[in-house]
């Protein structure tokens, strides 16, 4: 199969900015003049991209993440942007002091949507060329360039690392919220999830 377009099917809070900046944008320079045209990506949280209908020449590459820590995720970012306005300033710890356990299972039992990740690819997984769970890409740029330029039929001789593990939103009060989460409130999570982690837990995915 000859693909012309590359698409970077980013779900909502599976580390999908930091998976573009440091493993997807370095790939187009090569992929354009390569005759590859590459989808826009939308790095707005409240715009994100969704499953499309595409032609079988576009290339769509797509992480998915541990369905826990994505609603996790999900609850401390909402909690602390939504209610603060907060916009990746230096006052993240101020922000962040508001999360709270009654907190959150008020709003995944009220405001969570069951199974994100499932309903955000549509059902259509069997059309993603490259799925991979997002922990697994740290620290592994040039395997995933590897992967990606090799299924397009591109030869690249040169490799980068872009990952950088501190390029992320995080405070100490999310760390300690974090803490917070007994086996109860998995199991409750689990329930919100159980397509999601179906998923996760297939064989489905590329390694890298």
């Amino acid at each position: 199969m000859e693909f012309d377009t590359f698409f970077f099917l980013h779900i909502d809070k599976t580390i999908g900015r930091l998976t573009y900046l440091f493993n997807i944008e370095p790939m187009f320079k090569h992929l354009n003049i390569n005759n590859i045209n590459t989808k826009k990506y939308n790095s707005s949280h409240e715009k994100h991209n969704k499953m499309v209908d595409v032609d079988d020449k576009t290339y769509i590459f797509s992480t998915f993440r541990n369905p826990i820590e994505r609603t996790i995720s999900e609850f401390c970012y909402n909690q602390v942007y939504n209610e603060n306005q907060y916009k990746f300033t230096n006052e993240r710890d101020a922000f962040s002091k508001s999360l709270s356990i009654e907190n959150f299972m008020n709003w995944i039992e009220s405001e969570y949507i069951s199974n994100f990740q499932y309903k955000s690819l549509n059902g259509k997984i069997d059309r993603i060329n490259l799925f991979i769970k997002s922990e697994s890409i740290n620290n592994k740029s040039e395997l995933l360039h590897k992967k990606i330029y090799n299924d397009l039929g591109i030869i690249v001789n040169k490799f980068y690392n872009y990952y950088d593990p501190e390029a992320t939103w995080y405070s100490q009060n999310i760390g300690e919220f974090y803490l917070k989460i007994n086996p109860d409130i998995i199991k409750k999570i689990e329930q919100y999830n159980e397509i999601d982690l179906d998923i996760y837990k297939s064989n489905i995915f590329t390694t890298l």
